[in-house]
Parts: C-alpha cells; structure tokens; sequence
C-alpha cells in the first residue's frame, strides 16, 4: 500500500473526527474530547498529519485532570483547542496539503 493511500484511510476519516470533536465542544463532553485527542494525536502522526497530531497534543494535555461539563465550560482554551482540530480535521478530509504539515 502507498503512502497516498495511508494517508487517504485517515482522510477519510478526518470529516467524522471533525464533527465528533465539535458536537463534544458544544455539549462540553470532557471524556469524548479527551478520547478524540488521545485518538488522533496518535493515528494522525502515524498517516503523517503533523500538524492534526501536534493540535490534538495540546487539547489533550489541556484536559488533563478535566472530567466535569462545567470544567469544560469554565476553560476557553479547551473550547478554542477543540475547534482548532476540528478546523485541522476538516482540512485533511479535503485532502488539503497543507493538512500534512
């Protein structure tokens, strides 16, 4: 297998990630934010999406000790960093260059 077609299994992937990621955002759903980070942190850098990896990194690390909605709420950042995946997720989906830095 290519390293395109790699790279396609985890574009494909991306626009669900994306629309996983702001649902969570919206409800304030720290275990599903943090299990999406954790998760693409990790298959991202594996199909070479850097950039979704490293964004993915710092929504994780940001709830680390994180476990209530209201938690979530209170912290912009989280929301701000959730976003920002999402943003890089769906630029992956469309396959777009820059998505792989």
């Amino acid at each position: 297998m290519s390293a395109g077609a790699f790279s396609d299994i985890f574009a494909d992937a991306a626009g669900g990630y994306a629309a996983d990621l702001v649902r969570a955002a919206r409800e304030h759903d720290a275990p599903s934010l943090a299990r999406l980070a954790h998760r693409l942190r990790g298959s991202a850098a594996m199909y070479g999406f850097h950039q979704v990896s490293a964004a993915a990194g710092v929504l994780e690390a940001s709830l680390t000790g994180v476990k209530t909605a209201s938690e979530v709420k209170d912290s912009p950042h989280i929301a701000d960093s959730a976003l920002e995946l999402a943003r890089l997720c769906e630029r992956a989906a469309r396959r777009e260059p820059s998505a792989r830095r």
